[in-house]
């Protein structure tokens, strides 16, 4: 079982060493520090025990790994949509009273989100990091990222492509 002063020296340890281990597959150095956040917060919130400190290392750095890769794998689903639907911007928007009746849906439908989803939401489309929003809301990171994915599950039911690819124009 995990003090929190263990916890804390094992962070201390391997955390930039993790950070440099996820910049050899990525570039970006603030997605590489919010993988290793995510990793340590998994093992916390999960309890997750080690019998050594050589299964803690291989356990790390694979869990950074395999974070990496489910990244660039959701990256290469959401290029490929993007691709195959026009951005709002190429689509033929005829004049602003159809592009603000467009916007003005698309926050009615985020306004109808439960109050959680609804504000980690809006604080993503400000451009925040998820452990940012973790601390302003004073939730875990996990908790941020399942609300936001709850958020866009509800709003891809609710919206149309152009109001849905707004969106995710303005989440990136």
């Amino acid at each position: 079982m995990w003090s929190e002063d263990s916890f804390h020296q094992t962070y201390d340890r391997f955390y930039q060493a993790l950070v440099m281990y996820a910049l050899n597959y990525i570039s970006d150095q603030a997605m590489a520090e919010d993988i290793v956040q995510d990793v340590f917060s998994q093992i916390w919130e999960n309890k997750t025990e080690f019998t050594s400190v050589p299964s803690l290392r291989v356990y790390l750095y694979n869990a950074v790994r395999n974070h990496v890769f489910d990244l660039q794998r959701k990256q290469k689903a959401a290029s490929k949509y993007i691709r195959l639907n026009p951005p709002v911007n190429e689509i033929d928007v005829e004049n602003s009273y159809v592009k603000e009746e467009i916007y003005n849906q698309l926050f009615a439908a985020i306004d109808r989100l439960p109050e959680r989803q609804r504000e980690v939401l809006l604080l993503t489309m400000e451009k925040r990091k998820v452990k940012e929003i973790a601390e302003l809301m004073s939730i875990s990171i996990n908790s941020v990222k399942t609300q936001k994915q709850r958020a866009m599950e509800t709003l891809r039911k609710a919206l149309n492509n152009t109001q849905w690819l707004l969106l995710l124009q303005m989440i990136q």
